[in-house]
């Protein structure tokens, strides 16, 4: 973008049905512009004020920019030292990122004692035979979408269940154990189909 920027006011214009000039060596050489000084003076002149007024706006807009992304490169330096670093030495941060295809697991494990882990987890096709039910990453969502529902619904419908009729609570709070249970289901086929033997690079404490 700032290379870009730069040739959006050149200052001195050229004619762009030109071809470029180079040497023998390939040194590129200078253009001749479109016009001689005295028509560039005179083509000014004619231009009113308020072209001028939007081209000051303009070009005032697009330095600002210029200033924004240039505070916010990176050198070689910067680049080649880690964040982890600001980091307290007992943290180990996670990242979990899935492919738009939705097939593919990107897992990475970084802490400050340790060089960085990455490493690629298909979802499919690791143990799965052709009788195997495959957990996909639409049906795992479909499944914490429906068990989020019932539990915002048996939220809502807690205020329906009086203090002293003991088999209501009994039925409400044997409906909340369900969904606990459905819900670990859940986290234990995400854990065991997705990530399978993959899950000790994440929790180990230490990798070398």
């Amino acid at each position: 973008m700032l290379e870009t920027i730069q040739f959006k006011f050149p200052t001195v214009q050229v004619d762009d049905l030109q071809w470029p000039l180079m040497t023998h060596s390939g040194s590129p050489l200078p253009r001749k512009g479109p016009c001689n000084a005295r028509q560039m003076r005179s083509s000014r002149a004619e231009a009113s004020d308020s072209e001028d007024d939007s081209n000051a706006s303009m070009k005032a807009y697009w330095e600002s920019i210029v200033k924004e992304h240039e505070e916010q490169t990176f050198d070689a330096s910067s680049l080649s030292t880690s964040v982890m670093s600001d980091f307290p030495s007992h943290w180990t941060v996670v990242h979990i990122s899935l492919t738009p295809d939705k097939s593919t697991l990107f897992i990475s494990r970084q802490n400050a004692s340790s060089e960085p882990l990455m490493f690629c987890v298909p979802l499919k096709g690791r143990r799965e035979s052709d009788e195997d039910e495959h957990l996909t990453f639409d049906d795992a969502v479909k499944e914490l979408a429906e068990i989020i529902r019932l539990s915002d619904q048996g939220t809502r419908n807690a205020v329906n269940v009086r203090n002293d009729d003991s088999q209501a609570r009994a039925a409400w709070w044997a409906e909340r154990n369900t969904l606990d249970k459905r819900m670990r289901g859940l986290l234990e086929n995400i854990e065991f189909c997705w990530l399978g033997a993959f899950k000790v690079l994440v929790l180990l404490e230490n990798i070398y």
